[in-house]
């Protein structure tokens, strides 16, 4: 199996996927806004993460053993994650002993990365902010093995479905309708649904499975889908991303417009040569790392030391990159190579 790097531009997009949500949170805490990244570079970039791993998951689950491919998940995932977390969450007073005594099941929850299932359990354990996403991914990891079957035999079927169960899941969650399942847990913390609503229902797997999806169409259907003239590729993912402003109701999100836009980028860079940039190959190789800990750097920064000027944006984005390129070096790359040996 290729790895990433080896796929056409893979790094390419990673990089901008990690770079968009690192502008839109710039944007958030230091009001500098980056065109259109600023304020849908959280959205954009999340979501083609997903598609990423749809197109990277499904290929580890098609052509490694079930042992081998939880192992290499297990390993890539929750090492680094569980150093992050916990040296942020006690950096920032958020772990001690006494919460973990009272509630030990929520450190579980954040341990197995869970937690977006468990609202209160997410939020009172919440250094990061960002770690809603991996439990979206540890659900995909979950499906995928057991997916293959329909992704050989039903490919259209099975994406169509998960369309469809994003559109009927946001739409009802854009109604209110689905307040119900967490607002009791919401209400536990002295918190109404409608501050947590986007994060927790129309974030939820259910409406962001389609971007996985999309990623498996595109891996089992490249060829035929590399054969499309790149000008219509290009024009796809014009008015299905970034036209999004303007065609888009916000509380109608995610979309599985934007994916589609996503993927036409996706089929446009794997058709291109690959770019040859060590700057993007080293942002692409540590983007895990990027994403979990760029939020809690630029709050440390604003809010911990009170650097308000734009030179702080640089600060974080160089001390992120350089955080996590160590924790690359020393805890990803080990941590996969202990796979490759167990496996």
């Amino acid at each position: 199996m290729k790895k990433a790097g080896e796929i056409n531009n893979v790094d390419g997009l990673r990089a901008l996927a990690v770079l968009s949500v690192f502008f839109h949170h710039v944007n958030h805490v230091y009001q500098f806004n980056v065109p259109f990244l600023g304020e849908f570079g959280g959205i954009i970039g999340v979501q083609l993460f997903f598609l990423i791993s749809g197109f990277l998951i499904i290929q580890s689950a098609e052509r490694h053993s079930l042992r081998t491919y939880i192992l290499h998940r297990v390993f890539r995932i929750y090492p680094v994650y569980i150093l992050i977390f916990l040296t942020a969450g006690i950096a920032s007073g958020t772990i001690y002993w006494g919460k973990i005594y009272d509630n030990p099941w929520g450190l579980i929850s954040n341990f197995v990365a869970l937690q977006h299932l468990f609202p209160k359990q997410l939020i009172i354990y919440d250094s990061l902010h960002v770690t809603w996403t991996l439990t979206i991914e540890v659900l995909w990891y979950s499906l995928a093995p057991m997916m293959l079957h329909l992704f050989r035999k039903r490919l259209n079927l099975t994406l169509a479905v998960s369309v469809l169960a994003s559109i009927v899941w946001v739409y009802f969650a854009a109604q209110e309708s689905l307040d119900w399942i967490y607002s009791a847990q919401l209400a536990e913390l002295d918190e109404s649904i409608e501050q947590r609503r986007s994060l927790l229902l129309n974030n939820a797997f259910i409406a962001q499975c389609c971007f996985f999806f999309i990623g498996v169409y595109i891996y089992y259907k490249q060829e035929r889908l590399k054969a499309v003239n790149k000008l219509i590729l290009l024009s796809i993912f014009i008015v299905g991303t970034l036209l999004y402003p303007f065609w888009a109701r916000q509380e109608f999100n995610p979309s599985f417009v934007t994916g589609i836009g996503l993927g036409a980028l996706f089929v446009l860079a794997l058709t291109l040569p690959t770019l040859s940039s060590r700057v993007v190959k080293l942002i692409a190789d540590v983007s895990y790392s990027f994403y979990l800990t760029h939020f809690f750097v630029i709050i440390v920064l604003h809010q911990v030391l009170e650097l308000h000027s734009k030179w702080a944006i640089a600060l974080a984005f160089g001390l992120t990159l350089f955080v996590s390129a160590v924790l690359f070096r020393f805890v990803e790359r080990p941590m996969m190579r202990a796979a490759r040996r167990l496996s």
